[in-house]
């Protein structure tokens, strides 16, 4: 239920926000309530996974997005994420939530979330996604176009170019047990 009540505050904060149609660092501060918590009393594993969608709704705005994702019948998809909890997040700590976009090719779009409370960083994820319509997915260039983001994806990263081969293989791995 908690996450509707910040989903919502998030609708209500994109009112106000005007998109910079930029790709950037973007960054969501939360706090943790109890009802975050697992039985080890710190941050729930699930509840890391669901505020980074939360984050990735925010950059959508931030970017201008958000009016092309309704108009176009866009459904944003998440074809593969890994995390790792590096610290617990304790009730009531406050953190940042960081999400960059830091590569994209003709079909995915490779995002980095930071949980950062300080200067310490608790727990680290890359996501995978692609933009879909109608069952079709949608060219990240022409995504970015849509948000009026007129830019070269950085470089691959040796840590992407390496996650991108993994997933390759581990596709290719379920394949062959067929």
């Amino acid at each position: 239920m908690n996450l509707y009540f910040r989903l919502l505050i998030l609708i209500i904060k994109s009112i106000f926000i005007k998109p910079d149609h930029s790709v950037k660092k973007w960054e969501v501060n939360f706090r943790v309530m109890p009802w975050d918590c697992d039985i080890n009393f710190h941050m729930t594993n699930s509840r890391y996974i669901a505020l980074q969608d939360l984050a990735r709704t925010y950059s959508i705005v931030e970017m201008g997005l958000m009016k092309s994702v309704f108009k176009e019948k866009l459904a944003p998809v998440l074809s593969a994420q890994e995390i790792s909890y590096l610290k617990p997040i304790r009730p009531f700590k406050q953190f940042t939530l960081t999400t960059e976009l830091v590569y994209w090719d003709e079909k995915y779009y490779y995002m980095e979330h930071r949980f950062i409370a300080g200067e310490k960083l608790y727990a680290k994820s890359m996501v995978r996604g692609v933009f879909v319509q109608n069952r079709d997915v949608i060219p990240t260039a022409e995504i970015l176009k849509w948000a009026k983001v007129e830019t070269a994806s950085p470089p691959m990263s040796a840590k992407v170019e390496a996650w991108k081969t993994l997933l390759e293989e581990k596709k290719l791995a379920v394949e062959l047990e067929k």
